[in-house]
């Protein structure tokens, strides 16, 4: 194993996506990049960076992982994660890792990689397996928990309207109503069991498109100047006083780093989730 030595360096990214989110993993309204997902980010830049080095039949898994979490990464950002091996200890590797979004570091911490044969670690890997298999059942290992609470179900609906958004082809839409009318004929052949209005008032504020009285659709078209961003942000604000939730959509011409700034206010709000997806 002379080709590994300390300073070897990997990296790995990935784009934020809807099966990524803790919100998907049971944190109910946290539409960000969850932990257990940059936990593996780093550990697959730990192997990028020692991969070419390890000799035949040899693998690493991972032993060890001890990181700080201090920001979020919402959906559809970019995240890359960064291991330099620090310390060689025999069959022990310890790497330090570091993980950014497009805007800020996100985590940092350790990781430890052990050294193992291929073959030994699969014959220990099914002598386990042959020894349990006759008294542990899946369900026993495991088993299903019911949540038992409409909170789950309404975020389960959220995340099957956003999926369908995101499946949604706009083309050949030219203005907003184009779009509106679009979405709404889609969602309708696949919603078939959901009332969809369109043009709900809700307090001072209307939206486009509101999905069984529960979810609530807005869209935007073209985000490309500091003014619309500015008059965005004011819409958005209004909606978080009168909604406890928000889809909105952004077609058109959409400058990134305005997207990005629509994206941090999103995860600014505490009572009041914002959703934004771009088509």
């Amino acid at each position: 194993m002379s080709g590994i030595k300390v300073g070897l360096k990997g990296e790995k990214e990935m784009v934020v996506q809807l099966d990524d989110l803790a919100s998907v993993m049971g944190n109910v309204g946290a539409q960000v990049l969850s932990t257990h997902q940059v936990v593996l980010l780093m550990e697959l830049a730990a192997r990028n960076a020692i991969k070419d080095s390890l000799p035949p039949g040899m693998m690493t898994v991972g032993t060890m992982i001890r990181i700080r979490h201090f920001a979020a990464a919402p959906m559809g950002m970019k995240v890359r994660t960064e291991a330099t091996l620090k310390k060689i200890d025999g069959h022990r590797l310890i790497f330090d890792v570091t993980a950014y979004d497009e805007c800020d570091k996100i985590a940092e911490g350790q990781n430890e990689q052990l050294i193992v044969t291929v073959e030994k670690f699969l014959k220990r890997v099914g002598e386990k397996e042959s020894l349990c298999r006759h008294r542990i059942t899946r369900k026993e290992v495991f088993p299903m928990v019911d949540l038992g609470h409409k909170v789950s179900s309404f975020w389960e609906e959220m995340d099957q309207v956003e999926r369908l958004i995101r499946e949604w082809n706009p083309e050949g839409c030219r203005t907003k109503g184009d779009f509106e009318r679009s979405l709404s004929k889609f969602l309708k052949e696949h919603l078939k069991e959901k009332e969809i209005v369109k043009k709900v008032t809700i307090g001072k504020m209307k939206v486009d498109l509101a999905i069984g009285g529960t979810v609530f659709i807005q869209i935007r078209k073209d985000l490309q100047n500091q003014g619309q961003l500015e008059r965005l942000i004011s819409q958005i604000d209004g909606y978080s006083k009168n909604l406890k939730n928000l889809i909105l959509i952004l077609c058109g011409e959409v400058d990134k780093n305005l997207l990005q700034q629509v994206r941090k206010k999103g995860i600014s709000f505490f009572e009041f989730n914002l959703r934004v997806v771009e088509k």
